[in-house]
C-alpha cells in the first residue's frame, strides 16, 4: 500500500479528527522495520466493522504490538503484558519504541543483524504466500 492508498483508507475508516495523526504514523512507521498497516475487525465499535491498526511482529494474527489512534493520542497494545500503554504525542511514542521495540521483535539480535545485512534496515519483503 502506498501513502495515497493509505490516506484514502484512513479517510474512509477513521474518525475525521484522527486523520492527521494517522498520516503522521504513516510517515513515522513506514521508515521502521517490522511494522505493517492492517484493517482489523472492530470489537468495541459496532458502527465501524473494520478499524485501522498498525501491527508490529509476525504476520497478521500474531502481532506483538498493536497501535491505534484515539483522538490525537496513541494507544499501544503490548501482547506480552496483555495491556495497553498510552502516549500523548508521536515523539513520546517513538521514544518508547526506540528503547523497547527490539524486545518485541520476532527475530533474535543475531538474526536481525543477518536480515539487515541481506535486506537493509527495512527487513525482508512481506510474505506474499
Amino acid at each position: 500500500m502506498d501513502r495515497d492508498a493509505y490516506a484514502v483508507t484512513i479517510r474512509q475508516a477513521a474518525p475525521s479528527g484522527d486523520r492527521a495523526t494517522w498520516m503522521a504514523l504513516w510517515d513515522a512507521l513506514t521508515e521502521r522495520a517490522d511494522w505493517r498497516f492492517e484493517m482489523v475487525p472492530a470489537i468495541e465499535s459496532p458502527q465501524w466493522p473494520l478499524v485501522p491498526l498498525w501491527s508490529f511482529g509476525p504476520p497478521p494474527g500474531t502481532s506483538h504490538l498493536g497501535l491505534r489512534v484515539q483522538g490525537r493520542r496513541f494507544a499501544l497494545y503490548v501482547a506480552a503484558a496483555d495491556g495497553e500503554l498510552r502516549f500523548d504525542d508521536l515523539d513520546e511514542l517513538l521514544a518508547w519504541l526506540d528503547v523497547h521495540e527490539d524486545e518485541h521483535r520476532q527475530y533474535s539480535a543475531s538474526e536481525r543483524d543477518m536480515i539487515e545485512h541481506l535486506y537493509g534496515e527495512k527487513g525482508p519483503p512481506p510474505d506474499k504466500g
